[in-house]
This record gives structure tokens, sequence and C-alpha cells, in this order.
């Protein structure tokens, strides 16, 4: 053991199925630090899904999940809007703040390699 009073744990996990989260560590970590707890629930209900999935966002939906009331479940929708989780017609698993960053560092990338 490394440091004294500290518990060593082992992870268990079964294999993965459908839905399967994978969030990249900064990116939920940011999501749960700027929004709202039901609105995290309703961020990584979402990013269960698989890249380019469409969906119509349904408050009842998500309400019949038993994870939030319906009224709530449209305030987290309101919620990711404002925050810039939701654009156009498209949710984000990473916030602006990253996106943009992701963005210079493949234009970047794209400007050296000429592609």
């Amino acid at each position: 053991m490394s440091v004294p009073n500290q518990c060593v744990y082992t992870i268990i996990k079964p294999t993965p199925s459908t839905p399967f989260l994978q969030i990249n560590e900064l990116d939920w970590q940011e999501a749960f630090i700027n929004l709202k707890p039901a609105t995290f629930a309703v961020y990584l209900y979402l990013a269960q899904n698989a890249n380019g999935y469409k969906f119509e966002y349904s408050p009842q939906a998500i309400a019949n999940t038993g994870l939030m009331a319906k009224g709530t479940a449209s305030k987290a929708r309101q919620e990711l809007e404002d925050k810039g989780y939701i654009v156009d017609g498209c949710f984000y698993v990473q916030s602006p703040v990253r996106r943009k960053i992701h963005e210079q560092v493949q234009e970047e990338i794209n400007s050296k390699t000429g592609t």
C-alpha cells in the first residue's frame, strides 16, 4: 500500500452491453462541474447513444425512465442549450471550451500536414 489509511479496491465491471457509455474523463468531469445534477443526468442519458445517432428529445421518455419529472427534463434541455452542449440540432459530449480547443489543435495539425 502506497499511503497508510488508504483502501485498495478492485473494479469489477460486466461485459459492456448496449447501451454502453464511454466518455472522455475530462469531458464528463467538466460537465459534472458545469451542469446542475438533473442536467448532468440528462447529459449521461444522451451520451449513452452512439456517435451520429439521431433522436427526438422527449422529456416524457426521460421521465418514463424514472430519472426525473417531465418538467425537470425540459429544464435540463434548456440548460444544455444555454451551456452550449446542444447547438443547432446536435448534442455535444464536449463542452464548447473543449470543442474549441480540439478544433484549434486539429486546424494546426491540418495546416502542418497540408490537409
